[in-house]
């Protein structure tokens, strides 16, 4: 019987590229024979990144013993940056010398020290960055920005990043209070060829906020982007007119396929639910949409109102998402499976939906309905779960609609 170490090559690298994000088991792999050691090897060098400083010049020794190993490497998954791009780690430095790297895709920047207010900082400063100064990232198509509690990420930093040439993806996590980016003139009308940016607010925080510009001009740099995901800031949670969100989202209109606004779960819930009611159907290419309640039902009171709901959808939606906080889903399934008055008049605006797909959107094929996250990605499910009337899945299915609905009552 063959053994598994003497499988073909080819083989033993299908197995141990399963583990490619799993470093020890790698590691562990490359010391087991020969033949796991040339398929393990170089998968250890793919995603690089998160050494302790003490450790850094095995993995320089590494690439100067082996300099064919830098082709393996895809991602560097983090080094440390000061503020006016200054690298922390001198030893991380001179380990990932960026242009040597020539398949390097994806690397994660990590903010190390609390920056100067953005408002208040010299003129001189903006746009003095040693990274980009000294490499020019070609190659890399995404970037994930973070850093801790303390640290601020500000639109100006992300300007400069969107504008490398390769980068095609932005995550950037960790963003507090926003003002409109200082650019230099040659910035100003600066267009990137970014086509995925998902933004999200510090953990330590209810909601982040945003200037009304801000957003708008860091769209203005990305008139190629197709899937944009943005943690919901306060300015939109209090924004009382769907003007402002037009406007912000206005230079993305064209172009934009996905649309995902998450918000933060609210255990107590302190408004009466009332939200910002914005038509989507002004987004000609819009096939996915991720949303909060809010921003298809002005307030409780407007769930027993169906009429409409279909014109504030776009034509090409395929996939349609809807969080629900506590007070909406109150409103929508009542707060118990004996309630069935409040939930038969809240319940009306689904039928919407399938009814109105051959004319309104017909590429339709999913509806969800779930209850907002808890912190960590939980769920309420150990709660009781509301059950769609027969009537109402036997018309959406008869609609070729999938509905898939996990909302828990409310105590």
């Amino acid at each position: 019987m063959t053994g598994l170490s003497q499988l073909p090559h080819d083989i033993l690298y299908i197995v141990c590229s399963e583990l490619e994000r799993d470093l020890l088991s790698l590691c562990c792999l490359a010391r087991v024979c020969r033949s796991f050691n040339q398929a393990a090897r170089k998968l250890v060098f793919r995603h690089v990144g998160g050494v302790r400083q003490e450790k850094q010049h095995l993995l320089t020794r590494s690439f100067a013993e082996d300099p064919d190993l830098r082709s393996s490497v895809k991602s560097c998954r983090s080094f440390c940056v000061k503020y006016r791009g200054k690298i922390f780690d001198y030893g991380t430095e001179k380990a990932l010398d960026f242009e040597k790297f020539p398949n390097l895709r994806e690397i994660t920047v990590q903010m190390t020290s609390f920056p100067v207010d953005i408002s208040k900082r010299p003129v001189t400063w903006n746009f003095e960055c040693d990274i980009f100064d000294t490499c020019s990232f070609a190659g890399v198509h995404t970037i994930n920005l973070t850093g801790p509690s303390i640290a601020v990420l500000d639109p100006t930093d992300m300007v400069r990043f969107m504008s490398l040439p390769d980068v095609r993806n932005i995550v950037a996590a960790g963003c507090d209070d926003w003002v409109s980016p200082l650019l230099q003139p040659a910035f100003i009308e600066v267009k990137t060829a970014l086509t995925s940016l998902d933004i999200r607010g510090r953990r330590d925080t209810v909601f982040w906020s945003v200037a009304p510009t801000s957003l708008w001009h860091i769209l203005s740099c990305c008139p190629r982007l197709e899937h944009l995901r943005c943690h919901t800031p306060s300015y939109f949670a209090h924004l009382k007119s769907e003007t402002g969100l037009h406007t912000m989202l206005e230079p993305i209109r064209e172009s934009l396929k996905s649309l995902e606004l998450f918000q933060d779960y609210q255990p107590r819930p302190t408004t009466s639910g009332e939200g910002v009611l914005m038509n989507f159907s002004w987004f000609p290419t819009l096939v996915e949409l991720h949303i909060p309640s809010r921003y298809l039902f002005l307030s409780r009171n407007s769930f027993d109102r169906s009429e409409g709901l279909h014109k504030m959808l776009p034509r090409c939606l395929r996939r349609l998402r809807v969080e629900f906080q506590k007070v909406a889903r109150a409103a929508i399934i009542g707060t118990g499976p004996g309630d069935v008055d409040q939930a038969t008049l809240s319940q009306s605006w689904l039928l919407e939906l399938p009814i109105e797909k051959p004319t309104s959107f017909p590429e339709l094929k999913e509806v969800i309905m779930v209850d907002v996250p808890r912190p960590g990605g939980q769920s309420e499910s150990l709660r009781p779960q509301w059950s769609p009337p027969d009537d109402i899945v036997e018309t959406f299915s008869q609609a070729g609609i999938k509905l898939d609905v996990r909302l828990s009552y409310v105590r």
